[in-house]
């Protein structure tokens, strides 16, 4: 990292963090009151993954997790922000595709480094309950899909993951195991009538017959209706929605 931005960090970030500035003012959700992560340090976090210092994005996280913010909120406001910030600035050609690559790397990593404390926050709720967890085919848009497993997993499922699989792969594996939901990652419009074609094609090669479709991604979180149109049965904008409705939808039907 280039000493401008190390400076910029330790000298801004880290204590502003520790004393409990430069984060937004509190919002309202339906559940309960949550702490924003300040856009700034998304963007200077960007930064720090993309120049693979791991130890450095780490101690913002602890600071974070210091600060009150809890490991689930640290994942979805700073680190799917940050994976958010670092395509949008590809988008644009502000940064090369090597960049990304190594950004997502290093983020793949920070969130392997907040198992134990997820674990703690997530409990493990759910231990006779499994999920199969999807990218359609052709798609590389693979750091959601990470989140999710991170909170199933650390929830007490049974969590299996097929990125980059063909289609005939994809089902054979729902035909030979039983799971009881199947979450699909859509990025892009255009892989709708696929997700479409998929779902049908799992509800009828399906071992569980009673197995519930979860879809989430970008497309979704555009058109509220087009979770019907697909015919899933939940749809989330959120791993913390994808898990909480799942274990709602799951605990009523047992």
């Amino acid at each position: 990292m280039n000493e401008k931005i190390d400076r910029y960090l330790y000298q801004r970030i880290v204590p502003d963090l520790l004393n409990g500035r430069k984060i937004s003012s509190i919002n309202e959700s339906e559940t309960h009151n949550t702490r924003s992560v300040n856009r700034s340090h998304i963007q200077d976090f960007s930064r720090l993954v993309m120049d693979t210092q791991t130890e450095q994005a780490n101690e913002i996280v602890q600071n974070y997790l210091d600060a009150g913010f809890s490991a689930c909120q640290i994942v979805e406001q700073l680190l799917c922000e940050c994976a958010h910030d670092l395509g949008e600035r590809w988008s644009l050609d502000d940064i090369s595709i090597a960049e990304v690559s190594l950004g997502m790397v290093a983020l793949h990593k920070v969130l392997r480094d907040l198992d134990d404390s997820l674990s703690m926050e997530l409990g493990q709720n759910s231990p006779d309950q499994s999920i199969l967890l999807i990218t359609l085919p052709q798609d590389n848009h693979l750091f959601g899909v990470a989140v999710l497993e991170s909170f199933f997993r650390n929830s007490g499922w049974h969590v299996r993951v097929k990125n980059d699989h063909s289609a005939s792969s994809i089902l054979d594996e729902v035909s030979t195991t039983y799971y009881s939901a199947v979450g699909i990652s859509v990025s892009q419009n255009r892989h709708i009538d696929l997700c479409r074609n998929m779902i049908t094609k799992i509800r009828h090669r399906s071992k569980n017959q009673d197995s519930k479709i979860l879809v989430g991604g970008f497309p979704f979180t555009r058109d509220d209706a087009l979770g019907e149109k697909v015919g899933a049965d939940i749809v989330a904008n959120n791993a913390m929605a994808a898990l909480r409705a799942a274990d709602s939808f799951l605990s009523q039907t047992a």
